[in-house]
């Protein structure tokens, strides 16, 4: 088995996701957290940077754990992506060194832009412990964006040109919102492990078991009044990946 931290909201095996202005979490005493500042607020037209990098100090110090916190993004928009992190740099530049935060930068549109995402990189370094992200739900590392769901080896192979084309091998690299067959492709294909990864999906029903143990109201989700979600993401993971350390 590979062990590999699993973020999710339900805090199974002590890796808790939290998504702004989220503060109580499922566990008291979290191994580590994965911090999002959301759809919602990235989506707007600007994004509450200050508030947020208060936000994630807040969860380190509520909770005494690793952090590991997305820097606000720009799906599909190399310029605005970067713009943004460039911004969000100058909040953080004073005052997160040392603390247990790694700030992960999103990698949309890499393709042209490869020199000015290491440029961005090497600059977050300068100031904070820093890392990328790769999204894996929907793939927009290269044009056209791609869902995962309908070619996850496509998505794995991104994965891990995306990996070559910015990160060394001390570089921290999280897939967000993974899908079990790209995590398969890319352990099993290209023999690559992320350094970790946060997903929803193990919350579906993913076999006819837990389908007749654990559904609820004739929904496709997996009713936690039935089963414990540590029933549904051992299942999930099954044959791929396993942390209970």
């Amino acid at each position: 088995m590979v062990e590999i931290p699993f973020y999710n909201r339900d805090c199974v095996f002590g890796y808790c996701k939290a998504v702004y202005p989220q503060i109580v979490l499922p566990c008291r005493k979290p191994k580590s957290i994965f911090v999002d500042i959301g759809l919602k607020a990235a989506q707007g037209g600007s994004p509450p940077l200050r508030s947020y990098a208060s936000y994630v100090i807040r969860l380190s110090k509520l909770y005494n754990a690793p952090i590991l916190a997305v820097v606000p993004d720009a799906f599909g928009n190399a310029d605005r992506n970067i713009t943004l992190a460039k911004e969000f740099l100058r909040i953080i530049s004073n005052g997160f060194r040392g603390k247990q935060i790694k700030f992960l930068i999103v990698l949309h549109r890499l393709g042209g832009y490869v020199d000015e995402y290491k440029s961005l990189i090497f600059s977050y370094l300068n100031y904070v412990d820093a890392g990328v992200a790769i999204p894996s739900r929907e793939s927009d590392v290269k044009e056209p964006t791609i869902k995962c769901r309908d070619e996850p080896r496509v998505c794995a192979q991104r994965v891990v040109w995306a990996v070559n084309q910015v990160a060394d091998g001390a570089l921290h690299v999280h897939l967000l919102g993974a899908l079990k067959p790209v995590l398969t492709s890319l352990i099993k294909i290209h023999n690559y492990m992320p350094n970790s990864f946060d997903t929803d999906a193990y919350r579906l029903v993913s076999n006819s078991k837990l389908r007749r143990e654990c559904l609820g109201d004739g929904r496709y989700m997996i009713d936690p009044n039935k089963c414990p979600p540590e029933v549904w993401a051992k299942e999930w993971l099954k044959g791929l990946v396993l942390n209970t350390t």
